[in-house]
């Protein structure tokens, strides 16, 4: 049998227009604004 073992160093998530980075190690987070806008290309 194998294990294998995920330690998350940073991140980032966003909810209800709010960003949120994340620093794992220093458990420490940051929120910001953030809007999410999909912007559609044509080629």
């Amino acid at each position: 049998m194998c294990y294998v073992r995920i330690e998350p160093v940073s991140g980032f998530f966003h909810k209800d227009e709010r960003g949120f980075r994340v620093d794992f190690t220093n458990r420490t987070a940051e929120e910001f604004p953030f809007d999410f806008e999909i912007a559609l290309t044509e080629e």
